[in-house]
């Protein structure tokens, strides 16, 4: 369902706590609802809404007077034909640039309509020229760099509080030249879609999973990040994909996908499994009908063990579960507390199959722009927050086991045979080694101390 501009406006802005947006966002709301409003004027699309008011939003937490320029008239220009045109107002309402206070100004003229419509233009155009001078006021010096970076991860994830412990130090490290802004939750859209403005250079920074690179075309080789059972922990992951004979496969991706790699840091909770029954050896596997990531690894891990994968949306996830469309998903414990699939799955198997190691990418363009001072300063900050992302993630899986335990059977070694799951698992990738990646890297992967 499509939803007035204004709503939309304050859903994803109001918790900025930015007085001057706020107050400009129930201006517009109180204009549209004594008018009709425009259906070309609506939106169902949240993530294109935001791109497009992302460099606004920027303007004004930063009260960057030359930032608020643009955007204030490409974002207002809609709203100030709307209401000069149609219905009682007759002349277009001009824009004017103020060239004393570098500000925005509007010269308006109403012939007839209510006196209500008067002051609801007028007080919007006071206060819009009000926040165009506060912002020439507070203008920042040139050499100012505005740095925006994406997530997908919801705001009690360990990944958000890592990047904003990253911009904490970054702004810090530089008093206020480098200044960093988080969007959380999907805000700038997908990994996907966030992946193609890093390409583009419309977003600075991605903080997300290295298993994600693979999804990129020309990331191909980076599926050897999600191979089962590649990596004995988070350090052992983590030394083998930043260690010198690995540093080919990254330059690689990067070169074919236009995404730059500045740090892999920061653990993730690995992958298990819940199930409708218990599964201790490869044999449990046959026919089970387990929900999985569109992931070929994935896809093939289980085809091998006898399993039949299915595609479902997560959001749908909880209702197939609990009706028996599937009988098992193999998300991980965090995942598994926080979405109370203990409500519909009896079993949680910690096989720890799967892990993903979080990676501060890119835009190349963003990067090469920076000194390598700066370059420098930003690599440090990812390194301390990475190191809080893998504390947190820690602390977070011990309290999902333990609600988990609570709810659930938790089978683990030795009662789980994941010896016997490994080695039904041999030889599944084996045509990818000199395909995908250089021959014979899976072997050192698992031969690194």
């Amino acid at each position: 369902m499509n939803r007035p501009a204004y709503r939309v406006h304050r859903l994803l802005y109001r918790p900025l706590n930015n007085r001057f947006l706020n107050q400009l966002i129930e201006m517009w709301a109180s204009l549209q609802r004594s008018l009709t409003c425009p259906t070309e004027y609506r939106t169902s699309d949240v993530g294109e809404f935001v791109q497009m008011h992302a460099r606004l939003v920027d303007a004004l937490e930063t009260r960057n007077g030359e930032l608020s320029q643009i955007p204030l008239r490409e974002n207002f220009k809609d709203l100030i034909h709307w209401s000069s045109a149609g219905g009682r107002s007759k002349k277009r309402l001009p824009w004017n640039r103020d060239e004393t206070t570098g500000g925005l100004v509007l010269f308006y003229s109403i012939q007839g309509g209510a006196i209500t419509m008067k002051r609801i233009i007028a007080t919007t155009i006071i206060f819009l020229t009000v926040t165009a001078i506060v912002f020439a006021a507070g203008a920042r010096e040139d050499d100012t760099i505005l740095v925006r970076l994406g997530h997908i991860r919801d705001t009690s994830h360990p990944t958000h509080l890592g990047a904003l412990r990253f911009a904490e130090i970054v702004n810090e490290a530089t008093d206020g030249r480098i200044q960093v802004r988080v969007f959380p939750n999907s805000r700038l859209g997908n990994i996907l879609e966030m992946f193609t403005q890093l390409q583009t250079d419309d977003l600075d920074l991605v903080y997300g999973g290295i298993n994600t690179f693979a999804f990129i075309d020309g990331g191909e080789s980076l599926e050897i990040t999600a191979i089962p059972f590649l990596y004995r922990d988070y350090e052992h992951m983590r030394a083998a994909l930043t260690g010198d004979f690995f540093q080919p496969v990254i330059e690689e991706a990067e070169n074919n996908t236009g995404v730059k790699v500045i740090n892999i840091t920061g653990d993730t909770a690995p992958r298990g499994l819940s199930a409708n029954r218990a599964i201790r050896t490869p044999a449990d596997f046959r026919g089970l009908r387990i929900r999985t990531a569109a992931s070929e690894v994935v896809l093939r891990a289980m085809e091998r063990l006898g399993a039949v994968p299915q595609q479902i949306a997560f959001g749908e996830l909880y209702m197939a579960l609990s009706t028996n469309v599937v009988d098992a998903q193999e998300n991980g414990a965090i995942t598994v507390a926080n979405m109370s699939f203990y409500e519909v799955q009896d079993y949680y198997m910690r096989t720890d199959y799967i892990r993903d190691i979080e990676t501060f990418y890119a835009s190349p363009a963003f990067w090469n722009r920076l000194s390598p001072e700066d370059q420098q300063i930003i690599f440090d900050a990812t390194e301390e927050a990475g190191a809080l992302v893998t504390d947190l993630t820690a602390q977070q899986l011990a309290q999902a086991y333990n609600t988990l335990q609570q709810h659930m059977t938790v089978i683990e070694e030795p009662e789980l045979d994941l010896p016997a799951i490994r080695k039904a698992l041999e030889g599944v990738f084996k045509d990818w080694d000199g395909e995908r990646w250089p021959e014979g890297t899976l072997q050192r992967i698992r031969e690194l101390d």
